[in-house]
């Protein structure tokens, strides 16, 4: 959100009902709003004054929770989550169309794509948010000496959880092939088949856990540097996020409903049913659902509070 813009709207708002404009105004979100031609009265002049300095409270307000919720750039996965649900379809039924079931490759890329065909963009995008770290660490240390408030110490949790699937997308193929290697039935129903194509689906989110865990510890380690304290601090901050909660519940349900589909449904004969396997499990989404619906709810509050804001000095003036 451009709060400046906002700023510089939300003062039209409050003058256009009594007549006056803004368009000789300065309006700068630091710096407040000033009148060099001298068109408004001091009255006037002084409450829109006060009016932006409560409208940089409450910016500053919001963009510290978005920085406490640390949830910047769970929208663009859960995108790419979805995508990736599309492409497997599209593997899957067409596999069924010209392809005799049976190749284990093709089942394979059939349950890969569907529950990780969005990693295929999470190493761009991921690099591109570890340049975006490193250059705003870089400002933040430039400005230093100038400025002394609190700035988040490293990767958002949104980057770890990229950093996770990451390196877990490459998992399921290689337990697989082995299982299969090992004589196991990984389409039958039995003990070991569901947990290796499970995998498919939480094996990304398991790393991403882990990442998350990780990450937080090294965040606290860079802000506190001890590793006793950044062990602590960095283990309560990632239990109390949402998003920790939705990844916990992304791997412990899909296994619970991968036993059930499997023995009520019997062997998988079908590539769709393959993708319908891993698709029914594939909860990853909830992770940057969450992260995003979090977002969303921030966002209307902070809606709400500029309204409210707005409402009171647009009285205020009118009242004179």
């Amino acid at each position: 959100m451009d709060f400046e813009l906002d700023l510089a709207e939300r003062v039209n708002l409050l003058l256009a009902p009594i007549g006056l404009e803004s368009d000789r105004l300065e309006i700068k979100l630091e710096s407040g709003i000033s009148d060099p031609e001298k068109t408004l009265p001091e009255s006037t002049l002084r409450t829109l004054e006060e009016f932006a300095q409560d409208y940089r409270k409450i910016a500053d307000q919001y963009k510290a929770k978005l920085e406490d919720a640390d949830i910047d750039g769970f929208s663009q996965v859960a995108l790419l989550e979805f995508a990736g649900m599309g492409l497997g379809a599209a593997l899957a039924f067409g596999g069924d169309y010209l392809v005799k079931f049976g190749n284990w490759k093709l089942e394979a890329a059939v349950r890969w794509v569907t529950g990780n065909s969005e990693e295929l963009a999470t190493p761009a995008l991921l690099f591109q948010r570890w340049r975006k770290h490193h250059n705003n660490h870089a400002e933040e240390e430039d400005c230093a000496e100038h400025h002394h408030h609190h700035h988040h110490e490293g990767p958002s949790d949104s980057t770890w959880y990229m950093a996770g699937k990451v390196v877990g997308m490459f998992v399921p193929i290689a337990i697989d092939y082995m299982a299969r290697r090992a004589g196991i039935d990984v389409d039958g129903k039995n003990a070991i088949g569901p947990m290796v194509t499970v995998l498919y689906s939480i094996s990304d989110t398991l790393f991403s856990i882990g990442s998350m865990w990780l990450g937080n510890i090294y965040n606290a380690y860079k802000a506190e540097a001890g590793i006793g304290h950044a062990m602590r601090d960095g283990t309560a901050n990632f239990m109390r996020k949402p998003t920790t909660y939705a990844a916990l519940v992304a791997t412990a349900i899909p296994l619970t409903i991968m036993y059930y589909q499997r023995f009520a449904l019997g062997d998988v004969e079908s590539y769709a049913r393959s993708w319908f396997e891993n698709t029914i499990t594939n909860w990853c989404l909830i992770t940057p659902v969450a992260g995003t619906a979090q977002k969303f709810f921030i966002d209307k509050r902070l809606e709400y509070s500029l309204s409210q804001l707005t409402y009171e000095y647009k009285t205020r003036l009118a009242r004179g």
